[in-house]
């Protein structure tokens, strides 16, 4: 966890001034992650996070890097209202309790497996979960690391309680991406 928190906080101490803007993949979505409580998972510095902000929307942000969050609330014009904890996006808990997000959004990052029973946890009963990050056709054209690349199809069964309402491959401005979005049911789908 160190390493990558150090390697994560010099990525971001070195970025330029200039305030992040939103992924192209969240206007396609908002409609369904709109309304209650929003955690922004791996939220970086920010720009899904303002994004929600402005919109009204009552988002807690989470990162692994200390600077990012520093970042986060360096541009937003009320830094004392944004709720943002740091904590390491490996570990096989999230730092909530049960229950807590109505929708939980989760943008260029790929969780590890482990990780995927304290993200379904931390969800409401009927919430959304919505994963949009870079696949493996954004490996082939860049060279970004594989292991954080997702494999066509690779989250369509991640959980029992994860109802997949939509999924999408499709290239970004920003790259090569695989959208998910789930419903957290009560049963296990069949």
């Amino acid at each position: 966890m160190n390493a990558d928190r150090i390697k994560w906080d010099r990525i971001f101490s070195a970025r330029s001034a200039l305030a992040p803007s939103p992924p192209s993949f969240l206007k396609d979505y908002i409609q369904q992650i709109q309304g209650g409580k929003i955690l922004d998972l791996a939220c970086g510095d920010g720009a899904i996070t303002h994004h929600l902000l402005a919109l009204n929307e009552d988002v807690v942000s989470l990162d692994i890097s200390h600077q990012a969050l520093i970042r986060s609330k360096l541009f937003y014009p009320k830094p004392d209202a944004l709720l943002s904890v740091e904590a390491d996006l490996d570990s096989t808990s999230l730092p909530f309790k049960n229950n807590v997000f109505d929708a939980i959004v989760i943008g260029r990052f790929k969780p590890s497996e482990a990780h995927w029973q304290s993200v379904v946890d931390a969800l409401n009963l009927g919430g959304t979960l919505l994963i949009a990050t870079f696949n493996q056709y954004h490996h082939q054209q860049t060279g970004f690391n594989r292991k954080y690349c997702l494999l066509e199809n690779e989250l369509h069964n991640i959980h029992p309680q994860l109802s997949l309402k939509q999924y999408r491959q499709t290239q970004r401005t920003e790259g090569h991406f695989d959208e998910y979005l789930f419903i957290k049911v009560a049963e296990p789908q069949a």
